[in-house]
């Protein structure tokens, strides 16, 4: 796989296909072979729902499927697909819902949002001078508003949506519109079967979906993830809890969202670390740290250089060594149906001789030597598939031997334009 040139940043794929920054301030979608779609863009988001939203060098927004090719339709502003649906604005302020065919029904409402559960938030005008009010409400599928106005509206979350009354006070509606028990001063949606509000001392805690607090008030939270929270005591150290409030062994300056089974930590006021779910501290000391993305965090080291570490806590490969290790996960990525191994430690296996794989290559360019085409690593993570499922074995061989083909072309490739410029460079 070669990554093209002029590109500035490459952000995370989405549905097989990459928003990339180019050099030039341009977006553009890039594949797993590191090709560029055609089109360049002023912005661009991820994919969703098989397209991508997509502002144009007139200014006007429009739709693009996986080839890359223009949708009909043009907007003032749309938001990615949700439920089968981009909530839109049209020339002249009106709104619309676009479906995927690009049909457009509109709306009477100066704000939409998308739907969520079947709802979507809207933003109307109702009175008449000089007693207008503007306020939220919900709407369903086919267009029927739901009683009740409301200050500020967040979006429906497991069966529940968090409303702001005109009291200025947080509570939370059913999709039948009825209110839950419960008054706060401020709230976050459901997640997991827990929301987390602030009460009238300024505390927060976490209600269940009857409605029921939860034991615990804490200076600041956040929602509940793989059945744990992280939360502020009123020492301000950070700590984990469970659903029934149990506090985890393990205390913090600060603790980030969970990714990937880890959560980077703060340890003091320049030492960065990571734990696992079970509060447990892995190795390795950092002056900071982000979250885990496809097994692997970037740190910066005490020295500033910036490098990345595996869920082992073992430090992988610089900066260079790094963009290129992801080129070529990405180029195995193409070829390897790994959705079939839903298996953290295989998969971890797998990088690692990938990563192993990468090292000894990078010492042959520097050292000048000839660059060979090895596929020792293929072979060995045939073996793993093999001792994983072997009933698959079969299409995966198909599958490594057009990559094996393809990776020897292009190494033969560079190998011939090394050859070129020491000649160049002799002549």
């Amino acid at each position: 796989m070669r990554i093209a040139n002029g590109i500035k940043k490459i952000y995370e794929y989405k549905e097989g296909l990459a928003r990339v920054l180019l050099d030039n301030d341009e977006w553009a979608f890039m594949d797993t072979y590191g090709k560029l779609l055609e089109g360049r863009y002023k912005k661009a988001e991820s994919f969703s729902e098989g397209f991508a939203v997509v502002q144009r060098q007139d200014g006007k927004y429009s739709f693009i499927n996986k080839e890359g090719r223009l949708l009909d339709g043009e907007y003032e502003f749309a938001n990615s697909y949700n439920e089968g649906f981009s909530a839109v604005r049209l020339k002249g302020g009106k709104c619309a819902f676009a479906d995927k065919e690009g049909r457009l029904i509109e709306v009477p409402y100066e704000t939409v949002r998308n739907f969520h559960e079947g709802f979507a938030a809207v933003k109307i005008r109702e009175g008449k001078w000089p007693s207008i009010k503007v306020n939220y409400a919900f709407i369903d599928i086919h267009g029927n508003i739901q009683d009740g106005r409301y200050i500020q509206a967040l979006d429906y979350s497991e069966g529940f949506a968090a409303v702001q009354a005109q009291n200025k006070k947080w509570y939370f509606i059913n999709k039948e519109g009825n209110l839950q028990n419960g008054v706060f001063d401020n709230v976050s949606s459901y997640h997991e079967g827990f929301a987390a509000v602030q009460l009238d001392d300024g505390k927060w805690g976490f209600i269940d979906k009857n409605g029921n607090l939860q034991e615990g008030r804490y200076e600041a939270v956040h929602d509940f993830h793989n059945g744990h929270a992280i939360v502020k005591l009123e020492n301000n150290n950070w700590v984990i809890i469970d659903k029934q409030g149990k506090i985890q062994e393990g205390k913090f300056e600060y603790i980030d969202n969970f990714s990937e089974g880890f959560a980077a930590v703060k340890l003091d006021e320049f030492t960065w670390g990571y734990i696992d779910e079970n509060s447990k501290l892995q190795e390795g000391r950092f002056k900071f740290a982000e979250d885990y993305k496809e097994g692997f965090a970037n740190v910066k080291l005490e020295d500033d250089r910036l490098t990345s570490v595996d869920k082992e806590g073992n430090l992988c490969l610089s900066n260079n060594e790094w963009e290129e290790y992801i080129t070529e996960k990405q180029y195995m990525y193409k070829y390897i149906p790994f959705h079939k191994f839903e298996d953290e430690e295989f998969i971890s296996r797998v990088n690692n001789i990938i990563k192993e794989k990468l090292k000894k290559r990078i010492i042959e360019v520097d050292n000048h030597t000839e660059l060979k085409s090895e596929t020792n690593y293929v072979r060995d993570i045939m073996n793993l598939i093999e001792e994983k499922n072997t009933k698959v074995k079969e299409q995966l061989g198909k599958f490594f031997s057009k990559m094996k083909e393809e990776r020897e072309e292009d190494l033969k490739k560079i190998k011939n334009n090394f050859s070129n410029e020491i000649d160049n460079f002799f002549a």
